[in-house]
């Protein structure tokens, strides 16, 4: 993969500059200054883009810092440090790359709905239920105690009164 791109312009330009030069100095130094001229010294500085994408299980690498979280790079390829899925708060790109309990959201491998219920572990609210928050490591109800209508839940218990869970959700009996 080529660290920048030349647009047909700057690459006549370019050309055009070698083709002038009677001298191979010459030729070297018009190719630089065509280069530089072209604006493509600013990508090679930058370097490559990097995209969410790249940094996911199987991307091309370089190194380990090329690779997301809970990935290093092993023969060219980021690859889990775990084996073949991604552990809970590892980059992913799909759910496929996350460990079976776990779904790939925000690129980042987290806890499905069913395994997202009060009392969970949990490091941010986006890792419980629907009407639950993390509050101190766990999954609590953002209301009291017990879950209302459509609030994730995982056994009766946690729904109000007249409620069930049905569905991993609290519904009316």
């Amino acid at each position: 993969m080529s660290p920048f791109r030349v647009t047909d312009q700057q690459f006549d330009r370019i050309s055009r500059a070698l083709g002038a030069a009677t001298t191979r100095r010459g030729a070297i130094a018009s190719a630089l200054a065509g280069i530089a001229a072209s604006g493509a010294t600013r990508a090679v500085a930058a370097g490559p883009v990097e995209t969410e994408d790249q940094r996911c299980r199987d991307k091309s690498c370089d190194q380990d810092k090329d690779c997301g979280k809970g990935l290093y790079c092993d023969f060219d390829t980021c690859q889990y440090e775990n084996g073949n899925t991604g552990k809970k708060g590892d980059t992913c790109c799909s759910s496929n790359e996350c460990e079976n309990d776990l779904k790939c959201e925000n690129r980042t491998c987290i806890a499905k709905a069913a395994d997202r219920c009060k009392g969970k572990d949990c490091d941010a609210d986006k890792q419980c239920g629907q009407g639950l928050i993390c509050d101190n490591g766990r999954c609590e109800y953002k209301r009291g105690d017990k879950g209302k209508k459509g609030d994730t839940c995982c056994k009766n218990s946690e729904c109000k009164k007249g409620l069930e869970c049905k569905k991993k959700r609290c519904e009316e009996k």
